[in-house]
């Protein structure tokens, strides 16, 4: 598997956690929507050839509170609205693999 699909997993509000094996998985992009709305949802472990994050990929995962992004990582992109309304996000380090940052991507994370 190579890329999680629009909408994939939106809404998914009993999901909670979301890691990927870096030696086993290899999905190189999250498409947009695809866990917005997953109110659960309160770790995500990227793997490091992750490239592109789509617009609104975690919008309104309220529970959201830990994101790994690995220092080498290879995550090119962070769509528009990516994670906007993730009011829980204590930190979240930009790899500086990144070359977009989209409109409102860290909107009303307090």
């Amino acid at each position: 598997m190579t890329n999680i699909a629009n909408s994939a997993f939106e809404g998914c509000y009993l999901l909670a956690a979301l890691t990927f094996d870096s030696s086993t998985d290899s999905v190189l992009e999250v498409g947009s929507y695809a866990f917005r709305n997953c109110s659960s949802l309160h770790s995500i472990s990227f793997p490091e050839h992750l490239t592109s994050l789509g617009t609104s990929a975690f919008e309104s995962c309220t529970s959201l509170t830990s994101v790994s992004v690995t220092a080498d990582s290879m995550l090119q992109t962070i769509g528009t609205s990516a994670f906007q309304n993730c009011s829980a996000l204590l930190a979240f380090d930009i790899p500086s693999a990144t070359i977009t940052l989209g409109a409102s991507a860290f909107e009303s994370c307090t």
